[in-house]
């Protein structure tokens, strides 16, 4: 009997072993849970007006700051580039594009208070270096972004490709509506997580409409729309721990779309009290996992509507 119980324990042993030995090798941290949520720091809460940094109003290609010494003019492109970490209030309309380009330990919030961005050469707001950036859609406002159907790239360049890009980790969030018009390819599109709070979403574009490469997250409070010509929410990472799609409860998501509504290459989760309705030309839900091989998928009896 005490020889079967150490060979079931060193059996356990050693399988631990080897799932660790796995997720070393991949790189991820060991601590980070596998498919955790890239949902933290996605509350709704409006950032009191004593909080705020710094204020800016935009007339076209002019504008006016609270502290123009924590903005700069992006030569050859006329980008409105913010390169101080805080909190910025936009308000205004805005003829040309908004980047964020500070260090990687910083965080930027961009609230937006009645803005209106039209980019017709790139992107409308570009992430380009930050730890994490916070776009708020300030309660009771109507704020719009609109790329052009080509960008001004350079030919060695291929992002950013959506309206709103970013580099880093990315938050939406807010109380008030948010319409971001894809002409290009996507219309949201984060090279890490993305994390949608409680907002008044709509998105449309002629690819993908909201894509975090290493995950998306929907929390819930908040309603989204979606309109695009291929896969309209989608995450593809081969990271282990990535490539997945959280619709938490409280989320209503509704999908248009040509190909598949919800794409989760590793994991999909759509948890009870969300409601998804979709009317799609592919799948409701694709998750093929890593090599074919079929992904984990977590959704709740009656979640999806169709």
């Amino acid at each position: 009997m005490k020889n079967t119980c150490v060979k079931r324990a060193f059996a356990i042993f050693s399988t631990l072993m080897l799932v660790l030995g796995l997720v070393s090798c991949s790189g991820d941290r060991l601590d980070a849970p596998l498919f955790g949520t890239a949902g933290a720091e996605s509350d709704v809460v409006n950032t009191p007006d004593s909080e705020v940094d710094y204020t800016v109003t935009f007339d076209g290609t002019a504008y006016a700051a609270s502290d123009s010494s924590a903005i700069a003019v992006e030569e050859g492109t006329g980008a409105i580039v913010f390169i101080k970490a805080g909190v910025y209030r936009l308000s205004g309309r805005r003829e040309g594009q908004i980047q964020v380009s500070v260090s990687k330990e910083q965080r930027v919030t961009l609230i937006l208070d009645g803005l209106d961005v039209e980019c017709k050469s790139s992107a409308a707001i570009y992430v380009k270096s930050a730890d994490r950036v916070f776009i708020e859609a300030h309660e009771g406002t109507v704020n719009t972004l609109t790329d052009g159907a080509k960008y001004d790239l350079p030919d060695y360049e291929t992002k950013p490709n959506a309206c709103i890009y970013s580099s880093e980790d990315l938050v939406i969030r807010g109380g008030g509506a948010l319409t971001v018009t894809g002409n290009y390819n996507n219309g949201i599109g984060c090279k890490n997580d993305l994390t949608i709070g409680s907002v008044s979403l709509t998105v449309s574009a002629p690819n993908n409409a909201i894509k975090g490469n290493e995950s998306v997250t929907l929390s819930g409070g908040g309603s989204v729309t979606v309109t695009a010509a291929e896969d309209a929410i989608k995450s593809d990472s081969t990271l282990i721990g990535k490539g997945f799609v959280s619709v938490e409860s409280g989320a209503e998501i509704s999908v248009t779309c040509t190909d598949d509504a919800i794409t989760g290459l590793q994991k999909v989760t759509v948890a009870e009290g969300a409601r998804v309705t979709y009317a799609c030309g592919g799948n409701p839900i694709n998750c093929d996992g890593l090599d074919g091989a079929g992904g984990l998928l977590d959704v709740a009896e009656g979640a999806l509507i169709g």
